[in-house]
């Protein structure tokens, strides 16, 4: 879900494991049915658009903080600045606290 909180448009590509790449194309395909109800309700926005809008560069990131590395390890897999990492984690927390 890191990918609906992080915002930053450049940074380096991830490497996925196998099940994290199934989980971003399920998120991709679902966007896309998503971005096409939506253009059927009369929003102007264009289903590219919506997927495009997720942004999946920190989720091996986030995977790996979840599984307990240390963030010192961390910053080595991007190179997305500390902060933004933490405020991403943060708002990720904070939006499944919502969620819950």
């Amino acid at each position: 879900l890191s990918c609906m909180v992080f915002q930053q448009k450049n940074c380096s590509e991830p490497e996925l494991t196998a099940s994290l790449k199934e989980g971003v194309e399920d998120i991709k395909m679902t966007a896309t049915k998503i971005g096409e109800v939506q253009v059927a309700c009369g929003l102007m926005e264009p289903v590219g658009d919506f997927v495009e809008s997720f942004n999946f560069g920190l989720v091996e990131v986030v995977y790996e903080w979840a599984r307990g590395m240390p963030f010192s390890d961390i910053t080595s897999l991007t190179d997305v600045q500390e902060g933004i990492i933490v405020r991403t984690i943060q708002r990720l927390d904070e939006t499944l606290r919502d969620v819950k």
